[in-house]
């Protein structure tokens, strides 16, 4: 095992999916994706550990509401940061966020999150899996 700053896309539609995963990776960064809420916490259960989650609010199967809820109240996943990106919700972060940005997303303003996230994000021990997008439709 590496020491990584990984990130975990969540979100519904397969093209935001890709575009976050495109661009964040152009920035070095780590990243596996999930379709829905359910999906993440069962990458999460399975020991996946990012430095930060990316998370959209309205999803099938699990919402993001739903999501965050369950890792605040899970001792092992409750530290984990993390950002809501909505069209959703009011202009704050949903109680249980970290940080929050408006859909459509300015990536300007999400890679500078992200680079504060991994200024300040501890290091995580941990592999990711092989997958790249986990919870979706064959």
């Amino acid at each position: 095992m590496e020491d990584r700053f990984a990130v975990l896309v969540v979100d519904d539609d397969p093209d935001i999916r890709d575009t976050l995963r495109e661009v964040l990776e152009a920035e070095g960064v780590a990243v596996v994706c999930a379709a829905n809420g359910s999906a993440a916490l069962d990458l999460l259960h399975l020991g996946v550990r990012p430095a930060l989650v990316v998370l959209d609010l309205m999803m099938p199967a699990m919402s993001g509401w739903e999501l965050l809820s369950a890792m605040r109240a899970e001792r092992a996943l409750a530290d984990i940061p993390v950002a809501v990106i909505s069209a959703a919700g009011g202009r704050a972060a949903p109680k249980g966020a970290t940080h929050f940005l408006r859909k459509p997303v300015a990536l300007d303003a999400l890679l500078d999150l992200i680079r504060d996230a991994r200024a300040t994000a501890p290091r995580r021990r941990g592999s990711l899996p092989s997958i790249t997008d986990h919870g979706t439709a064959p």
